[in-house]
């Protein structure tokens, strides 16, 4: 039936008042108003209320009710005269009754509009009128009226109650356009939302203030329907909201609590909408612009120029975690551990000095090696968007930075990059970012939030909307590159504990890859910061910042000295060259830098590292002295101590900060009396002087342009206080060795090199700490180099005499050059008691200090060497004297021979245990070869990466193996090995252990493998790590009586794949481990699978489990029906079901860290647990459980042990 509207009602009763005038009806009472009782009840159907504001008159026109028992005829009797209305005021009455006045008001319009309307004035129509006088898009417009009733654009006026006076509320945007809450469903929103959340909802109902009780009635109202219980709770929100307007940005702030900033930056009606990104751009470019400069000379400014006519391509170096097995004869992996060996291509890895075995290598066994890369832009198109840079202090980190940068601005405003021949491939992807943000760590305010930072350092405030830009970056991820200069100059430790704003973008989470997750970002640290870095997230791709070469040195010194003559060049090269100091020192580019300037000034260089500072810094504060003053050299001296002992007490405050080394300093912090020292480090180049602003306050910084300047500065007071005040003197030294004692390495070395007396009592402090054994890994390095630097014959002596000196790190580099002269000066007195040597070198100079070290330790020692860029034939020669002590040789370079080294090992008295060969071998020479070489019988690991062996060299290997008489294990990396065929081979009773790691191998060379497996008649260990063996079909597979453990790490197996593994497991006979770490095992099925009664534990890391997986896992349990230990760790077994299962009877470990259980699995995990039958250990490690109480729960009668963390 249709609707009749309320206009419609007034104009009948009006009409039938009219045509009912009856000669014959009954007279009626003259009582013409209905009692008010009557009235309202009637009216109280109505979605209209009479307005108080109504005149008598008009209250009229309100609808009255009729009396259903009266008659029709009733209503005609003739009106007296009084009574009689008239056709003109019948049309009056029309008039007044169809006119409405509204109100529309909102925070859109300028004004209230006060608007006459006719009562059938359509929504639609009313919305054009204000779009006439307000410009507002009827397709935004949400008309409103009482709280949250939207007007419907097909009713009229009266159609929906709209009163006389009545005020209409209009909204623009905002949250669903705001729909009322049905069309608000209907909009697909928080339907989409809810199928977005997952499980995250209930999070997000209790940052929108419901209680538990509350989310425990959302989920009995749907149960087992997780998106119908996110909608009913959003829903129920929404309706609670006093002003819809806020609702948006209150969704937005809950979401980013629940940790979803994701979706919290697509809830639609907020800021940031509309961002100009070019306008960005130009404003970055033209602050780069400004900016990126090097100079050539401290004191003048004239000489600054761009940094791309100065910059010479730096070396950089991926760090793979890619190493060869331990030097251990009972070598063993870890089930969980990742075995790699790693490789260079092309170029050779160069050493950093100073680079300490990290822990990782300390405790694997591991060393790490390095890939070169051939310009910033490998880095940058790296798969990971963590990248860390890491180098030691003066390696051009921050330059590194700044040439990308400076790249990123020549593309936007030339469109091309500056050429140079030195940078091949360079550009490449830069231009594919329209935002590059290079921030200073140390810069950065207290809560360490990234666009903050962006603001202070970079962008002016007044032009770009913080939020604006926040928003951009999240939903424009790979557009934008962040640079983030010097992790290591705040203390992660104080990050970790800063109180972070959920809402916004910081520095911890985008460290840990919490946010931000497709955005490329880069992250400079020197090594020691780097390593703990990598504790904390080991996500980030390791990209060493490594020194210049020889080659390097030469671009350099010509770009520096261009406007010299060729000649002088070459002198100052010779002069570097022929020191070991100074050749070791031009690997860092700071220092090359400095000595390029010296040689520029004075035409030589000083000797040693703490005098090439001395001299340049007191040459820039005599320098600016001499153009103030006419006084005389001695006073420049006097003047200089002075002033930089003023300097150097900040700075070593700054050093010794208790939440790390500070490089900024207020202005506020320094006292008056020194203000006239900082303007002169600023007037001379030492310092510089920066503003800033933190919120609303501007702020003025000085800082030292570099941390080395800092330390030396601070040495020179140091060196002070050991003549003024021994005691503050020992203090200092007390809370430096209690310390992090490598972060002010410099300092410690620059004191050893202003004073000799200082020098002594700092080595001799230390020495006593290593005759405690205490602080050893960090100390032994840190006193080699300050007795170099002290140069004194009669400390080393001394020092020889405690038995104090181990080189317990690996000498490189500068350290190399140290320990020759260490071992030179103090052989000479005694004999030196060193146990054990690992050396790195990188030329053949180096291997001639190593020679020369060796030679002097009279005791039988364990050398470790790292060998890259030797010929075969100088090895040969040089080595004479050091194959006897070697227990591992690690060798990148391209001329050697494998079966000359074999021979060379099996006649001379070798040690060698550990052999790890990465580059081309020519195996064909194996082959033809008539006499194998004798035995080695020292040799019990060997690992060839990136050799350029094919499967055709596996027999000629094998031969090799057999005839060495005692290798365990082979690890082969990088070597394209698909196509192997079954080969007659002899057995290798020494070899226990086979990794092929990455070789190209797939399902068809599973049986030759075997078959190789079964001739070598020992093999107890077989690691098959990233081959593709999906489609697996063991149809013929050889039994390997020997075989114990099998590892299939990312070997692209799928469910489908399952069945064969099993297979194979069966038919090889003696399996006792299998590890399926990382292959996609989801949506696994139960399969009908042989009983495997030596299998005993089952690795299944990472293969993309869910809670769906676990019934078909107890099947495939019970059907090899002797598995007792089952690891699961990583996969995501949220939302645990009372699923039936079959039992386990000899499952007694179950592991299960970080699979993502919460509260709500626990009772389907005991359920679980009951129903496997035998389970005593089960360990949940890593699992978001709250208030989590085992003895709240049913007992399971076999678990007696639980291991569980992250209890909140």
């Amino acid at each position: 039936m249709e609707q009749v509207s309320l206009g419609q009602w007034d104009k009948d009763r009006i009409t039938t008042g009219a045509v009912c005038d009856h000669p014959r009806a009954k007279l009626i009472s003259k009582k013409m108003k209905a009692k008010h009782g009557r009235k309202a009840a009637f009216l109280s159907v109505f979605p209209i209320k009479a307005s108080s504001r109504l005149t008598d008159d008009d209250k009229e026109l309100v609808p009255h009710p009729k009396r259903a028992s009266t008659p029709q005829c009733e209503l005609s009797k003739p009106p007296n005269h009084d009574q009689t209305i008239t056709k003109a005021e019948t049309e009056s009455l029309h008039e007044r009754k169809e006119k409405l006045q509204v109100f529309v008001r909102g925070s859109f319009l300028s004004r209230t509009l006060c608007l006459q309307l006719d009562q059938k004035t359509s929504v639609s129509s009313l919305k054009e009128l204000i779009k006439n006088k307000s410009g507002i898009q009827p397709q935004t417009q949400h008309l409103f009226i009482q709280r949250n009733l939207l007007l419907c654009d097909s009713l009229s006026l009266t159609d929906q109650g709209i009163q006389q006076d009545q005020n209409i509320e209009i909204r623009a945007g905002g949250l669903l356009g705001g729909a009322p809450e049905k069309e608000q469903f209907a909009s697909g929103y928080f339907l989409e939302l809810s199928e977005k959340l997952g499980r995250d909802w209930v999070s997000l109902a209790i940052n929108l203030d419901f209680d538990n009780t509350q989310v425990e009635q959302f989920e009995e109202g749907h149960k087992g329907n997780i998106v119908r219980q996110s909608l009913k709770m959003l829903d129920k929100w929404y309706k609670k909201q006093d002003n819809p307007e806020e609702a948006p940005q209150t969704l937005k702030n809950a979401l980013r609590k629940t940790h979803r900033a994701d979706l919290a930056s697509k809830v639609p009606g907020v800021a940031g909408e509309h961002f100009d990104v070019e306008q960005c751009a130009e404003e970055l470019t033209a602050h780069y612009q400004q900016t990126l400069k090097v100079t050539t000379h401290p004191t003048k400014r004239g000489t600054s120029v761009e940094i791309g006519r100065l910059y010479v391509n730096q070396q950089l170096l991926e760090e793979t975690n890619l190493a060869a097995p331990s030097c251990s004869s009972e070598f063993k992996i870890h089930p969980a551990a990742t075995m790699k060996v790693g490789h260079l291509k092309g170029k050779s890895q160069r050493g950093t000095p100073g680079r300490s075995v990290s822990k990782v290598e300390e405790e694997t066994g591991f060393l790490f090696q390095n890939v070169p890369l051939d310009s910033y832009e490998d880095m940058l198109t790296l798969k990971t968007n963590r990248i860390l840079a890491t180098a030691e202090a003066g390696y051009g980190k921050t330059t590194l930075l700044k040439k990308i940068v400076y790249d990123w601005v020549e593309i936007k405003t030339n469109g091309t990059q500056q050429t140079n021949q030195s940078q091949p491939g360079t550009k490449f992807g830069l231009k594919d970012y329209k935002l590059v943000f290079l921030i200073e760590v140390n810069r950065m305010g207290k809560n360490f939030d990234v666009v903050d930072a962006i603001f202070s350092q970079i962008l002016t405030e007044g032009r770009f909307e913080k939020e604006d830009l926040e928003k951009y970056i999240r939903n424009n991820q790979k557009s934008v590159l962040i640079l983030l200069d010097g992790a290591d100059e705040i203390s992660l430790q104080r990050l970790t504990h800063t109180k972070q704003r959920k809402d916004e973008i910081n520095l911890s989470d985008m460290l840990s890859f919490k946010s931000l997750k497709s955005c490329k970002i880069v992250v400079t640290s020197r090594q020691k910061t780097a390593n703990e870095l990598l504790t904390m997230h080991e996500h980030f791709t390791k990209v060493h910042v490594a020194g210049f070469d020889e080659k390097d040195r030469e671009k350099y010194v010509g770009k520096y000295l261009t406007d010299f003559s060729k000649q002088s060049q070459k002198s100052f090269l010779d002069t570097v060259n022929a020191s070991n100091t100074f050749r070791s020192l031009a690997e860092i580019p700071l220092f090359l830098w400095l000595m390029c300037f010296t040689w520029a000034e004075e035409g030589k260089l000083p000797h040693q590292i703490t005098k090439l500072f001395s001299h340049k810094i007191e040459h820039l504060f005599q320098r600016v002295d001499s153009k103030e003053t006419d006084s005389q050299a001695n006073t420049y001296a006097h003047d200089t101590k002075t002033d930089i002992f003023a300097l150097g007490r900040l700075a070593l405050e700054g050093l010794l900060d208790p939440d790390g080394p500070k490089l900024y300093f207020m202005a506020s912090e320094i006292n008056r009396e020194d203000s006239d020292i900082f303007e002169k480090g600023c007037k001379i180049g030492l310092l510089s002087k920066t503003e800033t602003v933190y919120g609303l306050t501007s702020v003025t910084l000085f800082s030292f342009l570099h941390k080395t300047f800092q330390e030396y500065c601070a040495a020179v007071y140091l060196d002070s206080l050991s003549r003024s005040d021994k005691k503050e003197f020992h203090n200092v030294l007390s809370s430096i060795f209690s310390g992090d004692v490598e972060s002010v390495e410099f300092l410690l070395r620059f004191c050893c090199g202003l004073n000799k007396n200082t020098a002594q009592t700092i080595i001799r402090e230390i020495d006593g700490l290593l005759g405690q054994d205490k602080m050893k890994e960090s100390l032994h390095r840190i006193s080699t180099l300050l007795l170099f630097e002290a140069q004194l014959d009669s400390l080393v002596d001394e020092i020889v005499g405690t038995g104090n000196i181990k080189f317990t790190f690996e000498i490189q580099g500068e350290d190399l050059v140290a320990a020759h002269y260490l071992v030179q000066t103090g052989s000479k007195r005694k004999a030196l008691d060193i146990n054990s040597v690992k050396a790195k070198c990188d030329s053949l100079e180096h291997l001639k200090l190593l020679k020369d070290i060796v030679k002097e330790i009279e005791c039988n020692i364990s050398l470790t060497l790292n060998l890259a860029n030797v010929h075969w034939s100088n090895f040969v020669d040089d080595s004479q004297g050091m194959i006897k002590h070697m227990k591992r040789l690690d060798v990148r370079t391209g001329d050697w021979n494998i079966l000359q080294l074999f021979d060379m090992l099996s006649y001379k008295e070798s040690k060698i245990s550990t052999l790890v060969i990465k580059n081309t071998i020519s195996f064909e020479l194996l082959s033809e070869q008539m006499v194998t070489p004798g035995p080695i019988m020292s040799l019990t690991v060997l690992a060839l990466a990136d050799t350029g062996m094919k499967s055709k060299d596996i027999e000629s290997l094998l031969s090799l193996l057999s005839s060495a008489g005692s290798i365990k294990t082979v690890l082969l990396k990088d070597n394209d090995l698909h196509g192997l065929q079954a080969v007659k081979i002899s057995p290798i009773p020494s070899l226990c252990e086979l990794q092929l790691h990455e070789c190209s191998l797939t399902k068809t060379d599973i049986e030759p493998i075997f078959s190789l497996l079964a001739a070598a008649a020992s093999i107890k260990t077989l690691v098959l790590k990233g081959n593709d063996l999906h489609g697996l079909q063991p149809d013929q597979i050889t039994s390997v009586p020997s075989l114990r453990e099998l590892y299939l790490y990312e070997c692209n197996l799928t469910k489908s794949d399952i069945e064969q593994v099993f297979s194979l497991l069966a038919a090889t006979g003696n399996i006792q481990v299998v590890v399926l770490n990382e292959n996609d095992l989801q949506r696994l099925q139960p399969a009908k699978i042989t009983p495997l009664p030596s299998l005993c534990e089952l690795h299944l890391y990472e293969c993309n489990l869910s809670y769906s997986e676990i019934g078909p896992l107890f099947s495939l349990l019970t059907g090899a029906g002797s598995i007792k230990k089952v690891f699961l760790k990583g996969n995501n077994l949220r939302g645990l079901e009372p699923v039936k299962i079959e039992p386990a009877p000899l499952l007694s470990d179950l592991q299960l860290q970080e699979c993502g259980l919460t509260n709500s699995d626990i009772k389907p995990l005991f359920s679980l647990l009951k129903a496997a039958g035998s389970v005593e250990t089960v360990a949940l490690s890593g699992c978001s459980f709250r208030r989590f109480q085992v003895d709240k729960f049913t007992p399971v009668s076999s678990c007696v042990h639980y291991s569980c963390t992250n209890v909140i």
